[in-house]
């Protein structure tokens, strides 16, 4: 049995299929790598809470004099 023109054009498409496949691995060299991460936003900055003044503490024990 002779193969017919559609197997040799399979065998084509294939090798140029796994041709291209390995072909389109070959930008990047070195080693793998994360993508940066965007910048963080700073955390809001503590609101200042005015100073709360404590009342002269009460005397507990009387006058001696």
């Amino acid at each position: 049995m002779k193969p017919c023109w559609a197997h040799y054009l399979l065998w084509l498409v294939i090798a140029l299929a796994g041709t291209g496949a390995i072909l389109s691995g070959c930008g990047q060299e070195g080693g793998l790598y994360l993508p940066e991460q965007p910048a963080q936003p700073d955390p809001p900055a503590p609101q200042e809470q005015p100073a709360v003044q404590n009342p002269p503490a009460a005397q507990d024990e009387p006058d001696k004099n």
